[in-house]
This record gives structure tokens, sequence and C-alpha cells, in this order.
């Protein structure tokens, strides 16, 4: 189901570096890829090798613990894998945190394949000692909006069309195809990152200089408002100060003419991911942002009219650990589509005032279809000591 975000609530951010291209050893190989377009596919296959495993050893009692998957430094997006792996298993298998036979832990990585962008996602099944039992088959993502979400570039603008052929190549060479263009721009702004701040607005980031979108992360103040933090620029990498027990929330921007779909995720994680409500709970949700306006993102949906405040709180007090989030880079990606075929809107659902976390938001339910990514932008920020960015349960 898409969304309509109808005007207020929140986000926060860091650069990226570089492409991680590491090959795991193991035991047992698997014997040919798994490919899907998404990494919620990707997880219920996965979920079913594990399971399989697991049933086939009485000895496990049908337990498994789920570990970290480890990426590049500048991405915290195991975290997104471990959620949507959980959501899978938790009807196949009994997860645990202390006391399985087996773990499942993992890494992933970006590549180019075939002129196309993907993600690869590469999984074993641990024993107790911590040895390699069974190599799970490797998943290769090919959305590039998941690599988007998971490598985070500071700055990228999908937009722009392929260059034609220049006149002085032969005719027999074409230019490039949109997914080859797309696939370039995308590994050049993970490789090489640019930041792209607004030239009215310096708390703003852009995909690109002029660019009518963009996002802003704001920290809340003692009488409640907003205030808009400032954007620090390293190597290409746009980070913002963001210290433990703050609350604070995404603006998004939305100049253009036309409606644009925004999926905004944390380590990867949609802000809609957690949600009780089974018409977004793991989903990959995409909001619809209406023309010549900004929206405050305040939180992650939660159930009914509720959203937790997206909050730097103790590493004890949530359930971080469960999704493999631990000291370093924080990351908030705002990925932005094209609107085709708006078909207009259901009525407007309002989120209510509530109480401690829970704050207002206002969303109506839209039937829109959305098309192809065409920009994305993320920002960075280093974790106080063990924090993290999940709602509380």
């Amino acid at each position: 189901m898409k969304n309509t975000l109808y005007r207020s609530q929140a986000f926060r951010i860091l650069g990226l570096v570089g492409l991680l291209s590491i090959a795991i050893s193991s035991v047992a190989s698997a014997a040919s890829d798994d490919v899907t377009p998404t990494v919620r596919e990707a997880m219920v296959k996965l979920s079913d090798e594990i399971a399989r495993y697991i049933a086939a050893d009485p000895d496990t009692k049908g337990q498994v613990a789920i570990g970290a998957f480890q990426g590049p430094s500048s991405s915290g997006a195991g975290a997104r894998i471990v959620q949507s792996l959980k959501e899978n298993l938790k009807s196949k298998c009994e997860i645990v945190d202390v006391g399985a036979a087996y773990t499942v832990s993992g890494r992933f990585m970006g590549q180019k394949l075939d002129g196309q962008f993907v993600t690869i996602i590469e999984a074993e099944i641990g024993d107790a000692l911590g040895n390699t039992v069974q190599k799970l088959r490797r998943k290769v993502v090919t959305a590039i909006e998941e690599g988007l979400a998971f490598f985070g570039p500071s700055s990228v603008d999908l937009s722009a069309q392929p260059q034609a052929a220049k006149a002085d190549k032969p005719a027999s060479e074409k230019p490039e195809s949109d997914s080859t263009a797309a696939t370039e721009m995308l590994v050049s702004s993970i490789v090489k990152p640019e930041t792209h701040l607004d030239a009215n607005r310096k708390t703003r980031m852009n995909p690109a200089d002029g660019s009518p979108y963009g996002l802003e992360i704001a920290l809340k103040q003692a009488d409640g408002k907003y205030h808009s933090l400032p954007i620090t620029e390293t190597d290409g990498v746009a980070t913002v100060d963001l210290q433990a027990d703050q609350i604070y929330a995404v603006r998004l921007f939305n100049d253009s003419a036309r409606p644009v779909g925004c999926r905004l995720t944390i380590d990867g994680i949609n802000t809609f991911a957690l949600s009780l409500d089974a018409n977004y709970r793991g989903k990959e949700t995409i909001m619809e942002l209406q023309p010549n306006a900004k929206f405050l993102i305040k939180g992650w949906h939660h159930t009914g009219d509720l959203s937790h405040e997206f909050r730097i709180s103790n590493y004890a007090d949530t359930p971080a650990a469960q999704f493999g989030v631990f000291d370093g880079v924080g990351m908030l990606t705002a990925t932005f589509f094209e609107t085709t075929a708006a078909q207009g809107y259901s009525a407007t659902r309002e989120f209510a005032t509530a109480v401690g976390d829970e704050v207002e938001m206002r969303y109506r339910d839209g039937q829109s279809k959305f098309g192809k990514p065409i920009a994305a932008v993320s920002v960075r920020y280093v974790r106080p000591v063990a924090p993290t960015d999940l709602p509380l349960n």
C-alpha cells in the first residue's frame, strides 16, 4: 500500500565511502545464486533455507539465533537484513538470543553485474563453536532502489538522460542504456561521494545542484518546535551531529510542480517496516509528497494513529540488538521516485495526538503508482556510545 504524506514529520544522516567486496569461504557451497528484485523476496527464500536446515536436526528444538550482517563501515544497513529475516523466520523457527545450536550471520556488498548495480547478500550457518557448517545460497538483489538504501550515496541524481553517442564514434556504438547509466552514476556517487547543499538553505541536502528534492534533519526543542541542524561535509560525506537522548525528525522537500514518491529508510529499514499495521509491516511503503511543499516526518509508524518518535536512546532501552545495530555510523536515506498514472486518493487518515513517545502525524492512503527512482540523498551521524535509532517496542 502506498501512502500520501499530507503534511508534518522526520530524519538524520552521514555520507558513504566505498563498496566492499569480500568473498566468504564455507563448508558447503551454494549451487547457484538466487536472483530477486527486492531484499524482502530474498529473505523469504533465505528463511526457507534456514528453516529446512534447522528442521533436519531434531537436536536444535527448532531454535536459531540471528547474528549480524556486516557491510561497508559507512553503512548500517545490515540491520535491514536482520529485521526482514526475523520477520520471515518467526513463523518457521523459534528465534532466540542465547542457547541456539546454530546462528545465522553474513555480509552484504555492492557490485556491477552485467551493467546493473546489484546488492549481494551472503549468509552462513555457524555452530555453537562458531564454525561454519552451511553456506547458504547467495542472494542477488537487482532493484537499484535497494542499492540506494543499502549504500546511501550522499547525493545522486538519476533523472538525467543517458548521453547520446558522440558524433566521432562509429554508428555501431550505441549510447548506454538507462540501467547502465544509472549504475555508473550510483557507483560513482558511492566511491566518490559529493555533497550538494542547497544554495539558499545550507541545512538542506539535495541530490544535485538546483534539484527540487531534498532533505533536512531537524532537532526537537524543549518547546516542541523543530530546529534544522547544520550539515558538515567531509570528503563528500554529509554528516549531522546527534547526541544521546535527542529527538529528531526528517524534513522532506518537493519543490517540483508534480507529486513525487519518497521512501525514507534508516540503516536501510523503511520507516513503516516495524508497523503493527499489516498493510505496512514488512512492505516497502512509499510516501507520496505533494507538489511545492515540505513535510516533517517525526517517527516510525507504530499502529493505527500512533507513531514513535525518532530518538537517539540508550542501547539497553531499545531492540537494537535484534537488528544488528551496534556502535558506528547511522545512515538515513531518502529515495525519490517518479509518479506515474496518479489515480486520486482515498479518505484522509488522521494521526491523533498521543502520549509519551507517540506523536501526531497526518497521512492519507493514496492510489498513485510509482516508477523508477530518480534521485537519492543520504546523511550520516556517528552514534554515541551504544545508542540506536530504532524505536521502542
